[in-house]
């Protein structure tokens, strides 16, 4: 499988449980860490089944990871997401040691104004790290989700 095609295939996934979030009564978005080809952890946002405003899920797919191999970061893996991860989950990935972020849809793209100007290359830029940011793969698909979900809950933003 070509890295695309793997790209691809990962942001699948992650659109899957992006669907189980949603039905749980969270918004919906999915998390994936990959590494060398495979997938180690996929994580769901649980913000509101879970009561913890914190569980967003790259986080919930970083604890996830740390858990499985027992470390406190894991060097070189990768995080496919379907939301442009926020401020918070964006710092946590760089230091889990995440070292490229593979999104679908953008916070801007989608009118959203919760978090102004931000972009996640903005934010790895103004901290000097390094982490690749991979943008449009499924976009159209993640950004349907998000604003269909939007649109339920008369969200605006």
């Amino acid at each position: 499988m070509t890295d695309a095609g793997f790209d691809e295939a990962m942001m699948r996934l992650a659109l899957d449980h992006a669907v189980q979030a949603r039905e749980k009564g969270n918004t919906p978005v999915a998390a994936v860490i990959a590494k060398d080809g495979a997938m180690l952890a996929v994580g769901q946002n649980e913000v509101r089944s879970g009561g913890d405003c914190t569980a967003h899920a790259e986080v919930v797919a970083l604890r996830k990871a740390l858990a499985e191999f027992g470390a406190e970061r894991v060097e070189g893996a990768t995080c496919y997401t379907t939301m442009e991860p926020c401020p918070m989950c964006a710092w946590a990935l760089v230091e889990g040691g995440i070292a490229r972020v593979v999104l679908g849809a953008r916070h801007r793209q989608l009118g959203r104004k919760a978090y102004g100007a931000y972009a996640l290359e903005g934010l790895y830029e103004l901290t000097g790290r390094e982490v690749a940011v991979t943008t449009g793969v499924l976009a159209e698909e993640c950004g349907e989700m998000r604003l269909a979900w939007m649109r339920q809950v008369g969200r605006e933003s």
